[in-house]
């Protein structure tokens, strides 16, 4: 591409963005293809006469080193906005024209204010929704093949084969959401339709995970999905989630006990999640 024509040269000089998983984060297991792999969150890094800006993409989901090129290109369309939005928050400071750019002045409160709401939930809740997915299809497994059934094997097997044969029950479980439940084909975003589908009476770790936190707290992200229909946007931001224009917009069309209990459930996850509840502390400065 020439320069003339590469949307990230100005007057000549460069805003380079870049992708990388931080290794500084501590790392999540991640289960590919009966694999368990080391992940880590996925940061951008911009870089603009001579400073540079680090902090976590909007997509807010854990990557393996090994699969980072693929899901990078599943995710291309996010990353594109994401890659934009952040180019043009910067342009809008004049970072050529002005002798007393500072980058951290331009990104000031844009890693927290433009992530969506249901992404930031989704990432904090992928974790506990994978492992009660797990324990349930554990559960499920060790029915199907009677490992477990105290007439069949009372004193017939060792623990240690036990241990073994509950070992490779888990490792398979984990394979089996890997291949065919993993959200990182799509976004975190699905975590709540994803629970809302499958924590049925025979699941019962994710119907209590489901419980935890209320019906209406489950629905935020089909609430969310028709304002983003009607705000032609892709992103629902956090900044806007915590206006009281987003307030209004709620209890008019769900009603106030709807959003009394879906804020119930917001407050549990700032209990459950310190992390959480930072990020919403620093939007209330």
């Amino acid at each position: 591409m020439s320069k003339s024509n590469d949307p990230n040269k100005v007057y000549g000089q460069t805003i380079n963005i870049r992708y990388y998983l931080e290794k500084k984060v501590k790392s999540r297991p991640y289960f590919w293809e009966g694999q368990r792999l080391d992940s880590y969150p996925l940061y951008v890094q911009i870089s603009v006469k001579r400073q540079n800006a680090q902090f976590r993409s909007v997509l807010g989901s854990y990557f393996p080193f090994e699969r980072l090129d693929d899901l990078l290109n599943t995710h291309s369309q996010i990353i594109k906005e994401e890659t934009q939005s952040l180019r043009n928050r910067v342009l809008a400071f004049k970072p050529f024209e002005n002798a007393n750019f500072s980058l951290n002045e331009a990104l000031s409160g844009y890693s927290v204010l433009q992530e969506d709401i249901c992404y930031i939930i989704g990432s904090h809740l992928y974790f506990d929704y994978k492992k009660s997915y797990v324990e349930d299809l554990v559960v499920r497994m060790k029915k199907d093949t009677a490992i477990y059934l105290p007439e069949l094997f009372a004193g017939t097997i060792a623990k240690d084969d036990l241990d073994e044969q509950e070992a490779e029950l888990r490792r398979r479980a984990r394979s089996i959401f890997s291949r065919g439940d993993s959200l990182d084909k799509l976004n975190s975003r699905l975590v709540f339709n994803e629970v809302l589908i499958n924590a049925v009476s025979v699941n019962k770790h994710l119907l209590a995970f489901k419980k935890k936190y209320g019906k209406h707290f489950w629905s935020l992200e089909n609430y969310c999905a028709a304002m983003r229909y009607q705000m032609s946007s892709p992103v629902l931001t956090l900044g806007f989630f915590l206006s009281v224009n987003f307030k209004e917009n709620y209890i008019k069309y769900w009603g106030l006990d709807s959003y009394d209990s879906m804020m119930n459930g917001i407050e549990k996850l700032r209990a459950d999640y310190a992390e959480f509840d930072l990020l919403l502390k620093s939007c209330d400065r």
